[in-house]
Formats: C-alpha cells, structure tokens, sequence
C-alpha cells in the first residue's frame, strides 16, 4: 500500500506502522491484490 501525506508518499510493506493525528487528510492506494491492515483509534 502507498500512503500520501502532505505531498509525501510513502510505500508501507508488511510489518510497517503508521500514525496520523486525528483529521489528517491522506490518500492510500493498494496494488492489484489489495491490502489488508489494523485500524486503532483513541
């Protein structure tokens, strides 16, 4: 999966963690076979 933040876009493999503050806008996008990952929020 890639993950666009303000202009940077980062390749997450599996095993790789993200955070984004509450109301971050962003972008994701995920290969022909799709993503499958963990959401936890406070």
């Amino acid at each position: 999966m890639w993950l666009t933040v303000e202009g940077s876009t980062r390749h997450l493999l599996p095993g790789d963690l993200f955070e984004l503050a509450a109301g971050v806008l962003h972008a994701e996008r995920y290969g022909p076979q799709g993503a499958t990952y963990w959401v936890a929020r406070r």
